[in-house]
């Protein structure tokens, strides 16, 4: 704890020792008659000389002292008349009850203030509740609503932490740096308001309770039923949600508890509503059909900060939410389609994904490619489906020097097929579903309806083997898209979702800087600030 007192017409923030109890206040000599905090006491350690008046501090506190440490220990001193000078040793004491210095100093209680730290932290000690509780009692972090003008004011707000979660490091840095700008504004005497919350995760708190209820009873929130689940996820957050609030009440935050707030409280819930249809109404909120990033074992779509990019150097066994056995990713199949009414040639494409084949509707070579010249305007088979699909050209699509310079298209499935196949005008063909099977009932490959998209692929590459398509495998480096939640394999899909239209935000973003109105420091991350929202993709915020 620290004191304040005023030197040289300014206010300094000076460390206090260990004696009875300090305080943090504005000014000593501005405190209420006969309202002294903690104990009754109210105490300042100046290290140099500063000069008090004697009669302004006597008005405020029936019993006022000097205590100067000496060779045999502390010893109490009348302040005398004028103004007395305080020395490096000295402490001013204010008693609102007469007496309690003596027995402070006969208890051997006043000691002198060390300046070195503990040899061992004791935790039980520094985050002990009883601690924490007589600092919110006894003081409390003054309120905002306390200034005077708006000048005398700061407020901050800290970023909620998910209610299911635990404190990590990353938690501890930010409550570090929040509370001591708090701090040291209340020390310059601005009233602060430093508002703290949680979050609802709800993903997060989903993957939580769905683990726990099927431990639990073996059942799944599918099987519970929406509002049953619901009720159970209320429920775990009342019983177990609190937990890393009270970690940040054991860190020492000195948050204004009193309006501490949860993103699903009712009152908020309500403003999040009417944002959104405001939002609507202006066109910044739309729902379209558009490529997300979909997790089948938690059944929802992502947004792209929730994708975690794995690289992968080459054949790499992970495990996959819903599979017994870990998936190999890391390697990249070669497969020939046959030329449509040429069955001796065959055009060979490369992919990573063979389990998408059945949604190809075409293949695209770039126009000035000489090695496909000869197939401009033609067809060629696909080998699962056995249907005729279209060989487009598409300079965009297709660079000559990567593979076999021949990309398959399956705008139902990746978000480069999908632009291309609005620009050639291709049907987009849903061949997987929200559970991450196989949607493939009728015609040739239907075997392969229903089952999971990773044994589908093994199954199909079998089928592609056995039929003398498959023309090689090889090791590949790539990234893998994984859900930051579950674990799962991200599945890019056509769906239906709500989507924030961001490219008006991003070119105010962009000008901004331009103009200096933002700076960013170090100046060095201009550029990649500038790659990011010159390429910004519209926001899912479907589960946001």
């Amino acid at each position: 704890m620290v004191g304040l007192v005023q030197a040289a017409g300014r206010y300094r923030r000076l460390p206090a020792p260990q004696l009875l109890g300090a305080a943090s206040f504005r000014h000593l000599e501005h405190l209420p008659k006969n309202h002294l905090p903690f104990r009754g006491l109210a105490i300042v350690w100046t290290p140099r000389s500063v000069h008090v008046s004697r009669a302004r501090l006597a008005a405020r506190a029936p019993c006022v002292r000097w205590l100067s440490y000496t060779a045999t220990g502390p010893q109490l001193c009348g302040l005398g008349s004028g103004k007395p000078r305080v020395g490096p040793s000295t402490i001013l004491v204010a008693a609102s009850r007469p007496g309690a210095l003596e027995r402070g100093c006969s208890s051997g209680r006043a000691s002198m203030p060390r300046n070195e730290l503990p040899k061992r932290y004791d935790p039980a000690e520094v985050e002990s509740d009883a601690r924490y509780n007589s600092w919110k009692a006894s003081f409390g972090p003054p309120r905002q609503d306390t200034a005077t003008g708006p000048h005398e004011r700061f407020t901050m707000m800290l970023p909620p932490p998910n209610v299911t979660g635990t404190l990590h490091l990353g938690h501890a840095l930010t409550i570090a740096v929040q509370d001591t700008l708090a701090r040291w504004h209340r020390a310059r005497g601005t009233s602060v308001l430093w508002l703290p919350g949680s979050d609802h995760a709800g993903i997060a708190t989903q993957t939580v309770v769905e683990k726990e209820l099927a431990r639990a009873t073996g059942q799944t929130r599918h099987d519970l039923g929406r509002k049953a689940f619901v009720d159970a996820v209320w429920a775990w957050k009342t019983d177990k949600g609190s937990a890393i609030l009270r970690q940040m009440e054991r860190l020492g935050a000195s948050l204004d508890w009193d309006r501490n707030v949860f993103t699903l409280d009712p009152r908020y819930s309500l403003a999040v509503t009417e944002a959104f249809v405001r939002l609507h109404d202006r066109g910044l909120i739309y729902r379209r059909e558009r490529i997300v990033n979909w997790s089948p074992a938690l059944r929802s779509a992502l947004s792209d900060i929730e994708v975690d990019k794995v690289v992968l150097e080459g054949p790499t066994a992970v495990a996959v939410p819903g599979y017994d056995a870990p998936v190999t990713f890391g390697r990249i199949y070669t497969i020939g389609y046959p030329v449509h009414g040429d069955r001796s040639a065959v055009v060979e494409v490369a992919t990573t994904r063979p389990e998408t084949m059945l949604g190809d509707v075409a293949v695209a070579v770039h126009p000035a490619d000489p090695r496909y010249t000869h197939l401009h305007g033609k067809q060629v088979v696909n080998p699962v489906t056995l249907e005729p699909i279209p060989v487009v050209l598409d300079p965009e699509l297709v660079d000559p020097e990567l593979g076999t310079g021949v990309v398959k298209i399956t705008p139902a499935h990746d978000p480069n097929d999908a632009r291309a196949g609005r620009r050639h005008g291709c049907e987009a063909r849903r061949v997987i579903d929200a559970a991450g099977r196989i949607v493939w009932p009728e015609g040739p490959g239907n075997h392969l309806h229903g089952l999971p998209r990773f044994a589908a692929r093994d199954q199909l590459l079998r089928d592609l083997e056995a039929k003398g398509h498959l023309v090689r495998v090889e090791d590949h480096p790539m990234v893998l898209p994984v859900c930051s939640r579950s674990g799962d394999v991200i599945e890019p899909m056509l769906s239906p979702q709500w989507f924030v239209d961001s490219e008006a935000m991003a070119a105010r973003a962009l000008e901004a800087v331009s103009a200096g109105e933002l700076e960013i420091l170090p100046a060095q991350y201009v550029a990649t600030w500038r790659e990011w929202l010159d390429n910004i993709e519209d926001w899912c915020i479907s589960r946001q």
